[in-house]
C-alpha cells in the first residue's frame, strides 16, 4: 500500500489505524504461538523439551521416520495372503473360511439399525465376529483382515512396539491399532502383486480397487506404503480430510511432512473435491521448499443405512514428486515438464480478477438513463465520479485482499489445476 494511503488513513481515523495495528502484532504473536508449540512437541524424545509429544503426534512421528514401511508385517501378510483357502468364492469368503478354519471364529452380519452398531466385534468367549451388515464389502473384507492380524501378527505387532521405544502408554497402544491395521491392508493388497499392477495401470487408483475389490481409501493408502528394499514403488503421499478441513489421516513416504496444527492450504485442490464428487481432481504443486508435487484428490461418501444417519463424507488426496508424472495416468495431457504458475500465490486467497469497468455511454443530451433522487442541498453524482468511485474502491478491495494475502503464511504454491470425470 502506498505511503501517502497509510498516511491518509491515519491522520484521518487514526483509531481505525490503531486497530489495525494491534490486529497485525496479535496475527504475528499468533503465528509465533503456533510455531512454537509445533517446534516443542517436535523435539526428540529424551531431550530438554518442556512439553513431550502428543501420543497421536509420536505414533505417527513414528511411521513417518520408518518411511511408512514395516517389513516384518509386510512379508508375513503377504506369506499369508498366499496361504488363503483355496476358492472360488471372494476374497471375503476366503478370509472367512481362514477365520473359522484356523482359529474357529464365525462371522455374523450384524444387521440392527440402532445407532450404536459397532463396525466391527469380536468376542473372545464364543469366538464370534460381528461385522456390521451395512459396511461396504471392501470395508468388511478389512474388518476380517484386521481381525486375522489381531490373532495371528499380535507377537510381531508387540516387537515392533517394544522396539519403537514409546514415551506413553498411550502411544504405544495407538500404535498397535495402527500396525494392526497395516497388516490388514498388506493382507487385501499383497505388496509383489499390487506393486506390479499398479505399475502396469499407471497406478489409475480407480482400476486398481476394481481389480482388487478394495476401496479408493485402501487403495491410496497402500499406495503410500510401497517402500520395500530392492522392490520400491513410487513414493506417495495420502491423507484423509473432513469437511471442515480437518486432516483426520495422514501417511507420507515422501519428503511432505503435514502441519500438526492448523488447516492446510485452501488453494490445495483436495479441499475442492467437496464441490466436485463425481471428479479426480489433478493439481500440480510446490512446496515451500522447491519440490513439485503432482497431487490428485476425490471426495468419497459412506452411505448410511437409514434415512436419518449422517453420511459420512469426506475427501482424500494422494500425490507424488512430479519426477514420476510420466508413470501416472492423472499427468495425461498436462504439460507437467514445464508448469506455470497459476495467479493464486497467496496462501489464503485465490487469484482476484475484478470485473474490467468501462467508461458509462450516455444518450445525446447527456442525461443519464436512470438517477438517484437528490439529497436536499447536494447536487446529484456525476457519472465520471461515480466511475471514479467505482475505480477507487475497486483499488481499495484489491489492495486490501492482497495485503491480507501477504501477511498470511505459504504452506503450498498451486501451479495449475484440472479435473476429469
Amino acid at each position: 500500500m502506498p505511503a501517502t494511503e497509510i498516511r491518509a488513513v491515519a491522520q484521518s481515523a487514526p483509531n481505525v489505524a490503531r486497530a489495525l495495528l494491534r490486529l497485525q502484532a496479535d496475527h504475528r504473536a499468533l503465528l509465533d504461538r503456533y510455531q512454537s508449540l509445533d517446534d516443542a512437541l517436535a523435539q526428540p524424545r529424551g531431550s530438554a523439551s518442556t512439553a513431550p509429544n502428543l501420543p497421536y503426534d509420536e505414533a505417527r512421528d513414528f511411521f513417518h521416520d520408518i518411511g511408512n514401511y514395516v517389513d516384518v508385517l509386510d512379508t508375513l501378510a503377504e506369506s499369508r495372503a498366499s496361504r488363503l483357502p483355496i476358492s472360488s468364492g471372494s476374497q471375503s469368503e476366503r478370509l472367512a473360511s481362514a477365520l473359522e478354519r484356523d482359529h474357529g471364529v464365525a462371522i455374523t452380519l450384524d444387521r440392527d439399525l440402532s445407532a450404536r452398531r459397532p463396525m466391527r466385534q469380536f468376542d473372545p468367549a464364543t469366538r464370534r465376529l460381528r461385522i456390521d451388515a451395512f459396511l461396504e464389502p471392501a470395508s468388511q473384507r478389512f474388518a476380517m483382515a484386521h481381525q486375522l492380524g489381531l490373532l495371528e501378527a499380535g507377537e510381531v505387532i508387540e516387537r515392533v512396539v517394544q522396539d519403537a521405544g514409546f514415551a506413553s502408554p498411550d502411544s504405544a497402544a495407538i500404535c498397535r491399532i495402527a500396525l494392526t491395521n497395516y497388516f490388514a491392508g498388506a493382507l487385501v493388497l499383497p505388496y509383489g502383486a499390487f506393486r506390479e499392477l499398479a505399475e502396469t495401470l499407471r497406478h489409475d487408483v480407480s482400476a486398481l480397487a476394481a481389480t482388487f475389490g478394495a476401496s479408493l481409501e485402501q487403495v491410496c493408502h497402500r499406495l503410500s506404503t510401497l517402500q520395500r528394499s530392492g522392490q520400491e514403488g513410487l513414493p506417495f503421499y495420502f491423507l484423509r480430510v473432513d469437511r471442515a478441513g480437518n486432516i483426520t489421516k495422514r501417511h507420507s513416504a515422501t519428503r511432505v511432512r503435514f502441519a500438526r496444527y492448523g488447516g492446510a492450504c485452501p488453494l490445495w485442490n483436495v479441499h475442492e473435491a467437496f464441490e466436485s464428487p463425481d471428479r479426480v481432481l489433478v493439481q500440480m504443486a510446490e512446496m515451500p521448499d522447491g519440490t513439485r508435487y503432482l497431487s490428485m484428490a476425490t471426495c468419497v461418501t459412506k452411505a448410511a443405512a437409514t434415512y436419518d444417519a449422517p453420511r459420512r463424507r469426506y475427501a482424500i488426496g494422494w500425490g507424488c514428486e512430479l519426477a514420476y508424472a510420466d508413470r501416472l495416468v492423472y499427468a495425461d495431457g498436462l504439460d507437467w515438464r514445464r508448469p506455470r504458475r497459476a495467479h493464486a500465490h497467496r496462501r489464503e486467497l485465490p487469484a482476484l480478477r475484478p470485473p474490467r469497468l468501462r467508461p458509462a455511454r450516455l444518450p445525446a443530451g447527456g442525461t443519464p438513463p436512470f438517477r438517484r433522487p437528490e439529497p436536499p442541498g447536494r447536487g446529484a453524482l456525476r457519472p465520471a465520479a461515480a466511475l471514479g468511485t467505482l475505480q477507487a474502491a475497486r483499488q481499495f478491495a484489491t489492495v486490501r485482499l492482497a495485503k491480507v494475502g501477504e501477511d498470511q503464511g505459504l504452506r503450498t504454491t498451486s501451479i495449475a489445476s484440472g479435473g476429469r470425470r
